[in-house]
Protein backbone atom coordinates (compact mmCIF):
# COMPACT_ATOMS: atom_id res chain seq x y z
CA UNK A 1 0.00 0.00 0.00
CA UNK A 2 1.18 3.57 -0.70
CA UNK A 3 1.82 6.06 2.04
CA UNK A 4 -1.26 8.10 0.99
CA UNK A 5 -3.51 5.01 1.09
CA UNK A 6 -2.20 3.93 4.50
CA UNK A 7 -2.64 7.45 5.80
CA UNK A 8 -6.17 7.54 4.43
CA UNK A 9 -6.99 4.29 6.23
CA UNK A 10 -5.67 5.77 9.46
CA UNK A 11 -7.63 8.94 8.90
CA UNK A 12 -10.86 7.02 8.24
CA UNK A 13 -10.30 5.02 11.39
CA UNK A 14 -9.64 8.19 13.36
CA UNK A 15 -12.98 9.50 12.15
CA UNK A 16 -14.66 6.44 13.66
CA UNK A 17 -16.09 4.71 10.57
CA UNK A 18 -13.88 2.67 8.25
CA UNK A 19 -16.78 2.35 5.76
CA UNK A 20 -17.02 6.07 5.05
CA UNK A 21 -16.82 6.82 1.33
CA UNK A 22 -13.85 9.06 0.54
CA UNK A 23 -14.08 12.14 -1.68
CA UNK A 24 -11.48 13.33 -4.17
CA UNK A 25 -9.54 16.44 -3.19
CA UNK A 26 -7.81 18.00 -6.22
CA UNK A 27 -5.68 21.07 -5.74
CA UNK A 28 -2.81 23.31 -6.73
CA UNK A 29 0.07 24.89 -4.86
CA UNK A 30 1.14 28.33 -6.12
CA UNK A 31 3.50 30.97 -4.74
CA UNK A 32 4.54 33.58 -7.32
CA UNK A 33 3.66 30.79 -9.76
CA UNK A 34 3.07 27.02 -9.64
CA UNK A 35 5.21 25.08 -7.14
CA UNK A 36 6.43 21.65 -8.21
CA UNK A 37 7.72 19.04 -5.78
CA UNK A 38 6.07 20.60 -2.71
CA UNK A 39 5.14 18.31 0.16
CA UNK A 40 1.41 18.64 0.81
CA UNK A 41 0.01 17.56 4.18
CA UNK A 42 -3.78 17.38 4.57
CA UNK A 43 -5.00 17.18 8.18
CA UNK A 44 -8.57 16.56 9.34
CA UNK A 45 -9.81 19.33 11.65
CA UNK A 46 -12.33 18.89 14.45
CA UNK A 47 -14.97 21.52 15.23
CA UNK A 48 -12.97 22.74 18.23
CA UNK A 49 -9.96 23.45 16.00
CA UNK A 50 -7.90 20.46 17.11
CA UNK A 51 -6.16 18.32 14.52
CA UNK A 52 -6.75 14.70 13.61
CA UNK A 53 -4.80 12.35 11.33
CA UNK A 54 -2.99 13.50 8.18
CA UNK A 55 -2.38 12.41 4.57
CA UNK A 56 0.70 13.41 2.58
CA UNK A 57 1.19 13.94 -1.16
CA UNK A 58 3.63 15.70 -3.51
CA UNK A 59 2.81 18.26 -6.20
CA UNK A 60 3.51 17.57 -9.86
CA UNK A 61 5.30 19.82 -12.39
CA UNK A 62 2.30 22.18 -12.63
CA UNK A 63 1.83 22.40 -8.86
CA UNK A 64 -1.14 20.02 -8.88
CA UNK A 65 -1.92 17.31 -6.34
CA UNK A 66 -4.79 14.88 -5.71
CA UNK A 67 -5.86 12.97 -2.61
CA UNK A 68 -8.78 10.88 -1.38
CA UNK A 69 -10.10 12.19 1.94
CA UNK A 70 -12.93 11.05 4.23
CA UNK A 71 -16.30 12.29 3.04
CA UNK A 72 -17.70 13.15 6.46
CA UNK A 73 -14.92 15.45 7.71
CA UNK A 74 -16.10 19.07 7.64
CA UNK A 75 -12.74 20.82 7.41
CA UNK A 76 -9.15 20.12 6.43
CA UNK A 77 -5.98 22.10 7.11
CA UNK A 78 -3.50 21.91 4.25
CA UNK A 79 0.19 22.73 4.51
CA UNK A 80 2.53 22.82 1.51
CA UNK A 81 6.26 23.07 2.17
CA UNK A 82 9.33 23.37 -0.05
CA UNK A 83 9.29 22.77 -3.78
CA UNK A 84 10.40 24.66 -6.87
CA UNK A 85 8.50 27.72 -8.03
CA UNK A 86 8.09 28.90 -11.63
CA UNK A 87 7.83 32.66 -11.10
CA UNK A 88 5.17 34.29 -13.29
CA UNK A 89 6.79 37.73 -13.57
CA UNK A 90 10.22 36.52 -14.66
CA UNK A 91 9.71 32.94 -15.85
CA UNK A 92 12.56 31.93 -13.52
CA UNK A 93 12.57 28.53 -11.85
CA UNK A 94 13.54 29.00 -8.21
CA UNK A 95 13.94 26.45 -5.42
CA UNK A 96 11.97 27.49 -2.33
CA UNK A 97 13.02 25.04 0.42
CA UNK A 98 11.78 27.39 3.15
CA UNK A 99 8.37 28.11 1.63
CA UNK A 100 5.39 27.21 3.82
CA UNK A 101 1.89 27.76 2.45
CA UNK A 102 -1.38 26.87 4.16
CA UNK A 103 -5.11 26.71 3.48
CA UNK A 104 -8.15 25.89 5.59
CA UNK A 105 -10.69 23.98 3.49
CA UNK A 106 -14.13 24.28 5.06
CA UNK A 107 -16.13 22.44 2.38
CA UNK A 108 -13.96 19.63 1.01
CA UNK A 109 -16.77 18.14 -1.09
CA UNK A 110 -17.05 21.10 -3.50
CA UNK A 111 -16.25 20.39 -7.15
CA UNK A 112 -13.77 23.26 -7.60
CA UNK A 113 -10.10 22.42 -6.89
CA UNK A 114 -8.50 23.72 -3.72
CA UNK A 115 -5.73 26.30 -3.92
CA UNK A 116 -2.84 26.60 -1.49
CA UNK A 117 -1.33 30.02 -2.06
CA UNK A 118 -0.04 33.17 -0.34
CA UNK A 119 -3.64 34.41 -0.16
CA UNK A 120 -5.02 31.24 1.43
CA UNK A 121 -2.05 31.42 3.83
CA UNK A 122 -2.94 35.00 4.78
CA UNK A 123 -6.54 33.96 5.39
CA UNK A 124 -5.56 31.10 7.69
CA UNK A 125 -3.06 33.26 9.59
CA UNK A 126 -5.63 36.07 9.88
CA UNK A 127 -8.24 33.70 11.34
CA UNK A 128 -5.72 32.09 13.69
CA UNK A 129 -4.62 35.47 15.03
CA UNK A 130 -8.17 36.73 15.52
CA UNK A 131 -9.01 33.52 17.39
CA UNK A 132 -5.95 34.00 19.62
CA UNK A 133 -6.95 37.60 20.37
CA UNK A 134 -10.57 36.63 21.08
CA UNK A 135 -11.83 38.78 18.20
CA UNK A 136 -13.56 35.80 16.56
CA UNK A 137 -14.41 33.22 19.22
CA UNK A 138 -15.60 30.30 17.03
CA UNK A 139 -13.19 28.27 14.89
CA UNK A 140 -15.27 27.70 11.78
CA UNK A 141 -16.76 31.19 11.64
CA UNK A 142 -13.33 32.76 12.16
CA UNK A 143 -11.90 30.96 9.15
CA UNK A 144 -14.97 31.61 6.98
CA UNK A 145 -14.82 35.34 7.78
CA UNK A 146 -11.06 35.48 7.16
CA UNK A 147 -11.41 33.74 3.80
CA UNK A 148 -14.08 36.26 2.79
CA UNK A 149 -12.03 39.27 3.94
CA UNK A 150 -8.81 38.25 2.18
CA UNK A 151 -10.68 37.11 -0.95
CA UNK A 152 -12.56 40.40 -1.25
CA UNK A 153 -9.41 42.47 -0.79
CA UNK A 154 -7.18 40.86 -3.39
CA UNK A 155 -9.00 41.77 -6.63
CA UNK A 156 -12.22 40.22 -5.36
CA UNK A 157 -11.11 36.58 -5.68
CA UNK A 158 -14.23 34.46 -5.21
CA UNK A 159 -12.56 32.20 -2.62
CA UNK A 160 -8.82 32.15 -1.90
CA UNK A 161 -9.02 28.45 -1.02
CA UNK A 162 -10.52 27.48 -4.40
CA UNK A 163 -9.37 27.94 -7.98
CA UNK A 164 -7.20 26.95 -10.89
CA UNK A 165 -4.17 29.16 -11.60
CA UNK A 166 -1.53 27.25 -13.58
CA UNK A 167 -1.39 28.33 -17.22
CA UNK A 168 -4.35 30.72 -17.02
CA UNK A 169 -2.38 33.90 -17.81
CA UNK A 170 -0.67 32.23 -20.77
CA UNK A 171 -3.86 31.89 -22.85
CA UNK A 172 -6.58 34.25 -24.16
CA UNK A 173 -9.57 34.52 -21.82
CA UNK A 174 -13.08 35.57 -22.79
CA UNK A 175 -14.08 36.93 -19.39
CA UNK A 176 -12.83 37.81 -15.93
CA UNK A 177 -13.78 34.48 -14.37
CA UNK A 178 -12.95 33.38 -10.83
CA UNK A 179 -9.89 31.47 -12.04
CA UNK A 180 -8.67 34.39 -14.17
CA UNK A 181 -9.06 36.76 -11.21
CA UNK A 182 -7.06 34.41 -9.00
CA UNK A 183 -4.33 34.05 -11.64
CA UNK A 184 -4.10 37.83 -12.06
CA UNK A 185 -3.75 38.21 -8.29
CA UNK A 186 -0.88 35.69 -8.21
CA UNK A 187 0.70 37.47 -11.18
CA UNK A 188 0.37 40.82 -9.41
CA UNK A 189 2.10 39.44 -6.31
CA UNK A 190 4.88 38.08 -8.50
CA UNK A 191 5.18 41.46 -10.26
CA UNK A 192 5.25 43.31 -6.91
CA UNK A 193 8.12 41.10 -5.73
CA UNK A 194 9.95 41.55 -9.04
CA UNK A 195 9.69 45.35 -8.82
CA UNK A 196 10.98 45.35 -5.24
CA UNK A 197 13.85 43.04 -6.18
CA UNK A 198 14.90 45.21 -9.13
CA UNK A 199 14.76 48.41 -7.04
CA UNK A 200 16.76 46.73 -4.28
CA UNK A 201 19.37 45.25 -6.59
CA UNK A 202 18.35 41.78 -5.44
CA UNK A 203 17.73 38.60 -7.43
CA UNK A 204 14.41 36.78 -7.54
CA UNK A 205 16.08 34.05 -5.44
CA UNK A 206 16.74 36.63 -2.74
CA UNK A 207 13.50 38.60 -2.92
CA UNK A 208 10.43 36.88 -4.33
CA UNK A 209 6.75 36.37 -3.62
CA UNK A 210 7.65 34.34 -0.53
CA UNK A 211 9.58 37.33 0.87
CA UNK A 212 6.50 39.52 0.60
CA UNK A 213 4.27 36.82 2.08
CA UNK A 214 6.51 36.43 5.13
CA UNK A 215 6.49 40.23 5.60
CA UNK A 216 2.70 40.45 5.25
CA UNK A 217 2.34 37.64 7.80
CA UNK A 218 4.60 39.56 10.20
CA UNK A 219 2.44 42.65 9.70
CA UNK A 220 -0.72 40.68 10.53
CA UNK A 221 0.98 39.02 13.48
CA UNK A 222 0.54 41.80 16.04
CA UNK A 223 -3.07 43.02 16.09
CA UNK A 224 -4.43 41.04 13.12
CA UNK A 225 -4.42 44.06 10.81
CA UNK A 226 -2.23 45.43 8.05
CA UNK A 227 -0.70 48.46 9.76
CA UNK A 228 3.05 48.19 9.16
CA UNK A 229 3.99 46.89 12.61
CA UNK A 230 5.22 43.41 13.41
CA UNK A 231 4.65 41.44 16.62
CA UNK A 232 7.46 43.37 18.33
CA UNK A 233 6.00 46.73 17.27
CA UNK A 234 8.85 47.44 14.86
CA UNK A 235 8.30 48.51 11.26
CA UNK A 236 8.18 45.68 8.72
CA UNK A 237 10.43 46.07 5.67
CA UNK A 238 11.90 44.02 2.85
CA UNK A 239 15.01 44.79 0.81
CA UNK A 240 16.45 48.30 0.46
CA UNK A 241 14.56 49.97 -2.36
CA UNK A 242 16.56 52.82 -3.90
CA UNK A 243 14.06 54.83 -5.96
CA UNK A 244 10.66 53.45 -4.89
CA UNK A 245 10.89 53.05 -1.10
CA UNK A 246 7.19 52.21 -0.79
CA UNK A 247 7.93 48.87 -2.51
CA UNK A 248 10.01 47.80 0.50
CA UNK A 249 7.92 49.35 3.27
CA UNK A 250 5.28 46.85 4.41
CA UNK A 251 2.17 48.65 5.65
CA UNK A 252 -1.47 49.20 4.75
CA UNK A 253 -0.42 51.15 1.63
CA UNK A 254 1.75 48.27 0.44
CA UNK A 255 -1.08 45.75 0.51
CA UNK A 256 -3.52 48.25 -1.02
CA UNK A 257 -1.92 50.79 -3.37
CA UNK A 258 1.27 48.76 -3.85
CA UNK A 259 -0.57 45.61 -4.83
CA UNK A 260 -3.04 47.54 -7.02
CA UNK A 261 -0.15 49.21 -8.84
CA UNK A 262 1.48 45.84 -9.52
CA UNK A 263 -1.82 44.48 -10.83
CA UNK A 264 -2.11 47.45 -13.20
CA UNK A 265 1.44 46.94 -14.44
CA UNK A 266 0.77 43.25 -14.97
CA UNK A 267 -2.05 43.99 -17.41
CA UNK A 268 0.44 45.63 -19.80
CA UNK A 269 3.14 43.00 -19.26
CA UNK A 270 3.73 40.38 -22.01
CA UNK A 271 3.26 37.66 -19.38
CA UNK A 272 -0.45 38.54 -19.43
CA UNK A 273 -1.77 36.83 -22.55
CA UNK A 274 -5.41 36.87 -21.42
CA UNK A 275 -6.30 39.83 -23.63
CA UNK A 276 -8.01 41.44 -20.63
CA UNK A 277 -6.93 45.05 -20.19
CA UNK A 278 -7.68 47.87 -17.78
CA UNK A 279 -11.32 48.34 -18.79
CA UNK A 280 -12.11 44.72 -17.80
CA UNK A 281 -10.21 44.68 -14.53
CA UNK A 282 -10.42 48.32 -13.43
CA UNK A 283 -13.11 47.92 -10.80
CA UNK A 284 -11.31 45.01 -9.11
CA UNK A 285 -8.04 46.96 -8.96
CA UNK A 286 -9.72 50.14 -7.70
CA UNK A 287 -11.58 48.16 -5.01
CA UNK A 288 -8.27 46.74 -3.77
CA UNK A 289 -6.67 50.19 -3.54
CA UNK A 290 -9.74 51.70 -1.84
CA UNK A 291 -10.45 48.86 0.62
CA UNK A 292 -11.20 50.25 4.08
CA UNK A 293 -12.36 47.02 5.73
CA UNK A 294 -11.90 47.77 9.48
CA UNK A 295 -11.11 44.11 10.16
CA UNK A 296 -8.05 44.36 7.88
CA UNK A 297 -6.94 48.00 8.13
CA UNK A 298 -6.65 50.78 10.71
CA UNK A 299 -8.97 53.80 10.39
CA UNK A 300 -8.15 56.37 7.72
CA UNK A 301 -8.55 57.11 4.05
CA UNK A 302 -6.73 54.67 1.77
CA UNK A 303 -3.99 56.40 -0.25
CA UNK A 304 -4.50 56.84 -3.98
CA UNK A 305 -2.43 54.44 -6.04
CA UNK A 306 -2.30 56.42 -9.30
CA UNK A 307 -1.39 60.09 -8.83
CA UNK A 308 0.79 60.60 -11.89
CA UNK A 309 -0.15 61.50 -15.44
CA UNK A 310 0.74 59.29 -18.41
CA UNK A 311 4.40 58.95 -19.39
CA UNK A 312 4.91 60.64 -22.78
CA UNK A 313 7.51 59.45 -25.30
CA UNK A 314 8.37 61.58 -28.35
CA UNK A 315 9.40 59.35 -31.26
CA UNK A 316 9.46 62.13 -33.90
CA UNK A 317 10.48 64.77 -34.66
CA UNK A 318 13.79 64.97 -32.79
CA UNK A 319 14.10 67.76 -30.25
CA UNK A 320 15.55 70.87 -31.92
CA UNK A 321 15.06 69.46 -35.42
CA UNK A 322 14.61 71.71 -38.42
CA UNK A 323 11.78 70.46 -40.64
CA UNK A 324 10.59 71.43 -44.09
CA UNK A 325 7.72 70.15 -46.16
CA UNK A 326 5.86 67.06 -44.91
CA UNK A 327 7.09 65.68 -41.58
CA UNK A 328 5.80 63.12 -39.09
CA UNK A 329 4.71 63.71 -35.52
CA UNK A 330 4.87 60.46 -33.54
CA UNK A 331 4.04 60.40 -29.81
CA UNK A 332 3.36 57.44 -27.54
CA UNK A 333 2.01 57.37 -23.98
CA UNK A 334 1.77 54.80 -21.22
CA UNK A 335 -0.09 55.01 -17.94
CA UNK A 336 -0.36 52.92 -14.78
CA UNK A 337 -4.12 52.65 -15.29
CA UNK A 338 -5.60 53.77 -18.62
CA UNK A 339 -5.09 56.67 -21.02
CA UNK A 340 -8.21 58.74 -21.63
CA UNK A 341 -6.91 61.32 -24.09
CA UNK A 342 -3.84 62.24 -26.12
CA UNK A 343 -3.54 65.27 -28.37
CA UNK A 344 -0.78 67.35 -29.93
CA UNK A 345 -1.00 71.07 -30.68
CA UNK A 346 1.29 73.82 -31.89
CA UNK A 347 1.69 75.75 -28.67
CA UNK A 348 1.72 79.53 -28.80
CA UNK A 349 2.37 82.01 -26.03
CA UNK A 350 -0.71 83.78 -24.62
CA UNK A 351 -2.72 85.65 -25.62
CA UNK A 352 -2.48 83.69 -28.86
CA UNK A 353 -4.36 80.39 -28.88
CA UNK A 354 -2.74 77.04 -29.56
CA UNK A 355 -3.12 75.76 -33.10
CA UNK A 356 -4.84 72.42 -33.60
CA UNK A 357 -3.07 69.81 -35.69
CA UNK A 358 -4.66 67.10 -37.89
CA UNK A 359 -6.47 64.23 -36.19
CA UNK A 360 -4.50 61.17 -35.13
CA UNK A 361 -3.97 58.64 -37.91
CA UNK A 362 -2.82 55.70 -35.76
CA UNK A 363 -6.26 54.66 -34.40
CA UNK A 364 -4.58 53.75 -31.10
CA UNK A 365 -5.69 55.33 -27.82
CA UNK A 366 -2.09 55.52 -26.56
CA UNK A 367 -0.41 56.68 -29.77
CA UNK A 368 -0.58 59.85 -31.89
CA UNK A 369 0.84 59.68 -35.41
CA UNK A 370 0.18 62.26 -38.09
CA UNK A 371 1.85 63.69 -41.18
CA UNK A 372 1.95 67.49 -41.30
CA UNK A 373 3.13 69.88 -44.01
CA UNK A 374 5.44 72.44 -42.42
CA UNK A 375 4.43 74.99 -45.04
CA UNK A 376 0.93 75.16 -43.51
CA UNK A 377 2.28 76.20 -40.10
CA UNK A 378 3.96 79.37 -38.79
CA UNK A 379 7.70 79.42 -39.55
CA UNK A 380 10.57 79.81 -37.12
CA UNK A 381 11.12 78.33 -33.68
CA UNK A 382 7.95 76.61 -32.52
CA UNK A 383 6.79 74.32 -29.73
CA UNK A 384 4.88 71.11 -30.34
CA UNK A 385 2.94 70.21 -27.17
CA UNK A 386 1.60 66.75 -26.31
CA UNK A 387 -1.18 66.64 -23.71
CA UNK A 388 -2.39 63.38 -22.18
CA UNK A 389 -4.72 62.49 -19.30
CA UNK A 390 -5.61 59.22 -17.59
CA UNK A 391 -8.92 57.99 -16.19
CA UNK A 392 -8.27 59.67 -12.83
CA UNK A 393 -7.71 63.07 -14.44
CA UNK A 394 -3.94 63.07 -13.94
CA UNK A 395 -2.42 65.05 -16.81
CA UNK A 396 0.99 65.28 -18.46
CA UNK A 397 2.26 68.04 -20.78
CA UNK A 398 5.39 67.35 -22.81
CA UNK A 399 6.95 69.84 -25.24
CA UNK A 400 9.19 69.37 -28.27
CA UNK A 401 11.09 72.32 -29.82
CA UNK A 402 11.34 72.45 -33.62
CA UNK A 403 12.30 74.94 -36.31
CA UNK A 404 9.72 75.13 -39.10
CA UNK A 405 10.89 76.33 -42.53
Amino acid sequence: MTRAVLALAALLAACGDAAIEPVRLDGEVVLGGPVAGATVTVTAMRDDGSAGAAIVATTGPDGAFALDVPGDVGAFAITATGGTEVDLATGATVARPDAALTAMILEPGLARPVTVSPFSTLAQAFATRRLALGLDPEFRAAHANAIADISNHFLGIADVTRGHVAGVLAAPQAALTDDVTYALAIGALSRLAHDAAVDSGATIDELGANTILVAWLADLGADARFDGHGPDGAAVTIGACATRPALCRIDEAHVRAGFATAASELLADPVNQTGLGWSRVARAIEATSEDSNPRLFPPGTPPAFDVDGPAVTWNAPADGATVTGPFTIDVGVRDLTAVMSLSVVLHRAPPEADLSLPADQSNAYDHYVVSVDASTLPTGQQVLRAISTDIFGNATISDRNVALN
